[in-house]
């Protein structure tokens, strides 16, 4: 490929509007009434019900089951799960499992779990585990007795069953971050590691309050805003601020941003299943169905849904084939191949990922996350590869462009574009980016590279 027509593409990813109709493909994953949360390979978990209400899971390469119960148990829920497929939720003897305890299923390596039961507080026969991370920490409530609510705990802290309600953390917890940061339905910010609270960051003008549904790993913040008598779905990032991804509504309405991933991608029902995709805004589910797809499948309101930071969402729905329950949105097209070459730096392995069809008109997202935010660096770009080591990781592509950017305040950043005509079959391109990072081993952090091939 010319210099010329990759400066044609990238002049195109600097300053083309982002496209997202006709990005993502709709999959079946199994029966589902409320979804609650997926892990980066796609894993849905949630529950529905069959007989009594059981817990779920679901993904593109793992068969929709059952999560099984402890003997003497009747019902479950799940809550959470993390990469290593660890769930957390509650199981109950009998038909609700809010009102059970909280328990957590660890993968066997045979296909099924080992349930552990991780109890409640001294005085309380009641709790929910709500969410774990990826270092494995787990977090929920330990509940009084029927509608009495209950302190929020960390469930395996290295002292055991933690009250971590009593030191500030926010009540009726949803979510744990892989930095140790939760948030929740009512009240502030909390950090398990250094056991100390922090307010929200400071509300819109219009808004009385903020009911937190997700947090993400660079602290982006999903949920619920109040306005007085009013709500509507919001999120919150450094760089864009509090936003409202939906029209003000009474406060039985059925309006929340339910996930939200480090690139700022967000899962709300506004009351209709829609996503907030950067770059581009607010879009129904079903306008990012491939043009195949279009007017084949609907999404359901059932106050629950997820998203990845591979850009996969998860809602309630219905296909052409009459089934209702769990549907997976994939990005279709995806033709670029990680290469490795990282260098780490502040905020741990910058990972960069690209979406695109590489034919003329397809849309192209590239996307970092975890880059030190406010760094200034480059993406560099080439026709062909060198894989030359540099600064304690690889310089993959022997760079016939240089672009300067700047991470932006949520630690990533979006290009998007068009895939421009012209390119034949089989030219490859290679990207990846650098950054100053003093944080890093030689000062230089790296993404991984990417290589993108034309079909």
């Amino acid at each position: 490929m010319r210099t010329q027509t990759l400066s044609h593409f990238f002049l195109l990813v600097l300053v083309a509007p982002a496209l997202a109709q006709g990005d993502y493909g709709a999959q079946f994953l199994g029966s589902g009434t409320v979804i609650n949360d997926m892990n980066e390979l796609g894993e849905v978990v949630g529950w529905t019900v069959a007989g009594n209400v059981q817990a779920f899971i679901g993904g593109p390469e793992r068969p929709y089951q059952f999560l099984p119960l402890p003997a003497g148990y009747s019902s479950a829920w799940a809550q959470g799960i993390n990469d290593d497929s660890v769930v957390v939720g509650s199981v109950a003897a009998g038909g609700f499992p809010e009102f059970g305890e909280a328990a957590a299923w660890y993968p066997d390596g045979a296909g099924s779990w080992t349930v552990q039961l991780l109890g409640a507080l001294p005085g309380q026969t009641q709790s929910v585990a709500y969410d774990v991370n990826n270092r494995g920490d787990i977090v929920g409530s330990s509940l009084f007795p029927g509608f009495g609510g209950g302190p929020t705990v960390w469930f395996n802290s290295p002292s055991g069953l933690l009250d971590i309600g009593s030191l500030g953390a926010p009540s009726s917890p949803k979510q744990i971050n892989d930095e140790g940061v939760v948030v929740g339905i009512n009240g502030g910010l909390f950090d398990i590691d250094t056991l100390t609270a922090s307010p929200l960051p400071t509300l819109a003008a219009d808004m009385t309050g903020f009911q937190g549904w997700a947090i993400s790993d660079v602290g982006g913040l999903a949920g619920k805003a109040l306005h007085g008598s009013q709500i509507s779905a919001t999120r919150w990032t450094a760089a864009g601020d509090w936003q409202s991804l939906s029209v003000k509504f009474g406060q039985s309405a059925s309006v929340q941003a339910f996930d939200i991933n480090d690139s700022g991608l967000v899962y709300a029902e506004i009351p209709t299943p829609a996503a907030y995709v950067p770059g581009i805004g607010v879009q129904l589910l079903t306008s990012l169905l491939v043009p195949a797809q279009q007017g084949k499948w609907s999404f359901f309101t059932n106050l629950g849904g997820a998203a990845n930071d591979a850009g996969q969402i998860a809602a309630t729905g219905s296909g052409p084939s009459g089934q209702s329950g769990v549907v997976l949105l994939t990005p279709v097209g995806d033709l670029f191949t990680d290469l490795g070459g990282a260098v780490a730096g502040a905020n741990g392995v910058p990972k960069l990922r690209g979406l695109s069809g590489l034919e003329a008109g397809d849309p192209v997202t590239v996307t970092l996350d975890h880059g030190l935010a406010g760094a200034s660096g480059a993406l560099l770009i080439g026709a062909s590869q060198l894989s030359l080591p540099f600064a304690g990781g690889t310089l993959v592509p022997d760079p016939d462009l240089v672009v300067p950017l700047v991470v932006g305040a949520n630690q990533s950043h979006v290009y998007s574009a068009t895939w421009p005509a012209g390119i034949p079959s089989g030219v490859s391109i290679w990207l990846q980016e650098w950054f100053l990072d003093p944080g890093a081993v030689q000062g230089l952090s790296a993404s991984n590279a990417l290589q993108g091939t034309t079909p």
